[in-house]
C-alpha cells in the first residue's frame, strides 16, 4: 500500500488577545494525527480517522523558544500504515533582549534616543537648485502582521527643514507598507499628504530601504521621495536621505 500523503497548508502565529500556534493540513486519506514540536513536545490533533485538520495551541506551552519554531506531523491509517510530513516553521516575533551592566543599560538607551531624536541627513531637488535638508520621521503606529517581525502597515509623521528658502518647513503624515526582501533588511513603499500649513498642501510617494538592523529595533535605511504639490507646481521636487528608523516604540495594533 501507498504511503498516507501529508501536506502543510498553512502554519502560522496569531497575535491577538493571547499568541495562539495555527496549522492547517491535510492528509491524502483518512487518519488518526498528531504533531511533535522541537524539544519532543507531542499533541493529538484527532484520534478519529480524517482527512483534514486544524491544530491550534497556545504558545505559552512553549518553553525556550528561538525565533522559528519547528515541527512535523505524524499521521497513522487505519491499517496501521504511518507516515509524516516535511518538517514546516512558524516564525516567532523575539523580544529584544538587554544585558549587561549600567553603562550598558546607557548605551542602549541613548542608541535608541538617537533613532527617534536625531535628524537624518538629505538633499532636496528643486527645478532650479539642489539644497541640504533635515529630515525626522516618527512612525507612530503600526498594524502587526502575523506571519513577520515587521507590521504590515505604519502610519508616521515627519517634519523636513530646509535653510535660507522661503519653503523651508514642510509636514508629513502617511502610510508605509514594509516587506522583507532576500539581502537587505526591508522595502518600504508608502505615501504621505504634505503641507506646511500656509496653503500649499500636496501628496508625496515615497520608498525606503532598510539596509541593515542595529540591536534588532533599530533600522539603518535610505528613503526617496517625490513631492508634488497640485496648486504650486513650482515647488514640487524630489528628496532622498539616509537615517535610522524604528517601529519599535510605537503603539502597536
Amino acid at each position: 500500500m501507498d504511503s498516507v500523503g501529508v501536506y502543510v497548508i498553512e502554519s502560522y502565529l496569531k497575535e491577538e488577545e493571547k499568541k495562539e500556534i495555527i496549522v492547517y493540513f491535510f492528509s491524502t486519506s483518512p487518519v488518526k494525527a498528531w504533531i511533535i514540536f522541537e524539544g519532543g513536545k507531542k499533541f493529538i490533533v484527532s484520534d478519529t480517522l480524517a482527512e483534514s485538520f486544524r491544530f491550534t495551541s497556545d504558545l505559552s506551552v512553549f518553553t525556550n523558544l528561538s525565533e522559528v519554531l519547528r515541527g512535523r506531523i505524524f499521521v497513522e491509517d487505519d491499517a496501521g500504515n504511518k507516515s509524516s510530513s516535511e518538517e514546516f516553521e512558524i516564525p516567532l516575533p523575539v523580544e529584544p533582549k538587554i544585558e549587561g551592566t549600567a553603562l550598558g543599560y546607557l548605551a542602549d538607551c541613548t542608541l535608541g534616543a538617537l533613532a527617534y531624536l536625531v535628524p537624518s541627513p538629505g538633499l532636496s531637488f528643486f527645478k532650479d537648485e539642489t539644497r541640504f535638508s533635515l529630515f525626522k520621521e516618527i512612525p507612530i503606529v503600526v498594524f502587526q502582521s502575523n506571519i513577520s517581525d515587521l507590521p504590515w502597515m505604519a502610519f508616521a509623521v515627519e517634519y523636513v527643514h530646509t535653510p535660507d528658502i522661503d519653503f523651508r518647513n514642510r509636514f508629513f503624515l502617511g502610510a508605509k507598507f514594509p516587506f522583507t526582501v532576500p539581502v537587505l533588511n526591508y522595502v518600504a513603499p508608502g505615501v504621505s499628504f504634505s503641507t506646511n500649513f500656509l496653503g500649499v498642501n500636496g501628496v508625496s510617494p515615497e520608498v525606503s530601504i532598510a539596509f541593515f538592523e542595529i540591536f534588532r529595533v533599530i533600522n539603518f535605511n535610505i528613503k526617496a521621495r517625490y513631492n508634488y504639490y497640485p496648486s504650486a507646481t513650482g515647488l514640487n521636487h524630489f528628496d532622498i536621505n539616509i537615517g535610522l528608523t524604528s517601529y519599535f516604540l510605537t503603539f502597536a495594533l
